[in-house]
């Protein structure tokens, strides 16, 4: 079994910049994470260009939409239809 100096609990933000100073200090170190490196922040949850990139995406194919054999929907605008 290997043995570490240190062992970080989650790959979140904190738990990554704790690892690397370990590590960069000569600890030997352990980083622990069940889901994605990089934390619930990095992946769903507050970073807000995700959601900007998301909306503009939907925007964009419903703007396109006949181009692939779709109706074009011009929701909450009665004046386009």
């Amino acid at each position: 079994m290997k043995e570490y100096d240190i062992c970080v609990i989650g790959g979140g933000s904190a738990g990554l910049v704790a690892a690397a100073a370990a590590n960069r200090s000569g600890a030997r170190t352990a980083l622990i994470e069940r889901n994605l490196i990089g934390g619930e922040c990095l992946h769903s949850g507050c970073i807000p260009s995700k959601t900007f990139l998301h909306t503009a995406n939907l925007y964009y194919n419903g703007k396109n939409a006949e181009k692939y054999g779709l109706p074009v929907c011009h929701a909450g605008r009665p004046d386009l239809e």
